[in-house]
């Protein structure tokens, strides 16, 4: 799920992700949507599975995330890489662009809105790739995540 929303609606990138909680805590209510979200996503795809643009996206989403995923060998810290999604987003953006043409028809808003959207992948690209000029500052990205971490574990003790 992450995977999917992060394709579509880019916010608070990051080249990983520490897991929510600590060993110990409890798990953010957010984690428990998923399954619903999974649940809905096959729902749907049971619905449309005579379109074979859309079928086609979403396995090519999901076949290519999963051989790329390699869960037993990331780090403790981390829960999830956007580097392993860049393969499977194509799938995504074909589901994308089936949608903006079998709709764009009926609906005269969409252009509009494809047209925003697409200057809000611009401008978040524009700032992510000054702000992840070289290694260096994508990796204190990551620290300054982790570092405040660390001080609100310290703080809730």
């Amino acid at each position: 799920c992450e995977y999917a929303f992060k394709s579509l609606l880019p916010v608070n990138l990051c080249y990983v992700y520490p897991f929510p909680c600590q060993p110990g805590e409890a798990m953010p209510l957010f984690m428990y949507a998923y399954p619903l979200f999974v649940a809905i996503a096959a729902y749907v795809l049971y619905q449309v599975r005579n379109n074979k643009a859309v079928v086609f996206g979403v396995l090519f989403f999901v076949i290519n995330l999963l051989t790329a995923l390699h869960i037993v060998s990331m780090s403790r810290y981390v829960v999830t890489a956007d580097r392993y999604v860049y393969l499977s987003v194509p799938g995504m953006m074909l589901i994308v662009a089936w949608a903006i043409v079998e709709y764009g028809r009926r609906f005269k808003i969409i252009i509009p809105a494809v047209v925003l959207f697409a200057g809000y992948f611009i401008g978040y690209t524009v700032v992510y790739t000054r702000e992840w000029c070289d290694s260096d500052t994508l990796k204190s990205h990551v620290r300054e995540i982790l570092d405040e971490r660390m001080e609100e574990e310290v703080n809730q003790q």
